[in-house]
């Protein structure tokens, strides 16, 4: 990565992240943490309002944005879904430039947006896909496609998006005030992504989805979930942000981390989607 490319991706990762340590910037980018301090001195020189200092981390100043990239959802989806075939289709260095491109266009998206792009990725998947194929299932303990879409829109509706309304009200039973993130967490909302492992849970009806029942099911419920992310998205500054509720296995997240994590829940799944339709040879 050229010195140009790596202050862009600098000044992308705190408009995206917020304040990052030096040590961190230096991991992401592949450098050493003396490079870093001089990104960072040129950054303020060129007229960047980078706030920090070494050892206490960096951030932007509040109300800095590089200039928007003004994307429908279907230009969106159109640049994600060519990234994704020459990640897969491509040998180095074009699958690793197409990845790397891939992460500037999500690392840039708001999450409600990210999010409908990522809606209609799996959607367009539904119109050359039978009943009898969502619901084919690669092994007995393993989910059918329709049952990963049917688990994405549940756990976003009654697990994320609730999760934030529970984060307005300290009051709340769930709520701990200035609740911490565990490693874990700390490591997913550093580098903005859930790993790509497979994460087996054994069958139980609380968490395994049921079969769907119809397409029209699996897309009225994913555009439910736009519209309910249009609705809370306006009001997440209003949250205060002390307010946590625990995740299972991140610690405690804040309103502003529930609603991310529905971004990068969409987007950690589409690893299970190739697998799937490479069992049902689609």
């Amino acid at each position: 990565m050229n010195r140009m490319d790596r202050l862009l991706g600098i000044v992308i990762e705190l408009q995206r992240k917020g304040s990052r340590r030096e040590v961190d910037l230096a991991d992401r980018f592949e450098t050493s943490v003396r490079t870093i301090y001089r990104d960072m001195q040129a950054l303020s020189e060129s007229g960047v309002p980078i706030v920090g200092s070494p050892g206490q981390g960096y951030s932007l100043m509040d109300g800095y944005f590089l200039p928007p990239v003004h994307l429908t959802v279907e230009e969106a989806v159109s640049l994600l879904m060519g990234t994704e075939f020459v990640e897969q289709q491509f040998d180095p260095p074009y699958s690793t430039q197409a990845e790397s491109s891939r992460h500037k266009i999500e690392s840039v998206l708001p999450a409600v947006l990210s999010v409908e792009a990522q809606t209609e990725f799996y959607l367009s998947e539904l119109t050359n896909l039978s009943m009898d194929q969502l619901c084919r299932k690669p092994g007995d303990n393993a989910w059918s496609l329709g049952q990963m879409m049917l688990h994405l829109m549940n756990s976003a509706r009654f697990m994320q998006l609730r999760n934030v309304e529970a984060c307005r009200d300290a009051s709340n039973p769930a709520v701990r005030v200035d609740g911490a993130k565990n490693d874990r967490g700390e490591e997913v909302f550093r580098v903005g992504s859930i790993p790509p492992i497979q994460i087996q849970v054994p069958p139980s009806p609380q968490y395994t989805p049921a079969q769907p029942e119809s397409k029209e099911e699996i897309r009225a419920g994913m555009q439910d979930m736009i519209v309910r992310m249009r609705s809370v998205a306006p009001t997440l500054d209003e949250i205060p942000a002390e307010n946590t509720v625990e995740h299972p296995g991140f610690g405690y997240l804040n309103a502003k981390e529930w609603f991310q994590l529905i971004e990068m829940h969409y987007r950690h799944h589409r690893h299970q989607l190739g697998r799937l339709k490479e069992f049902l040879g689609v």
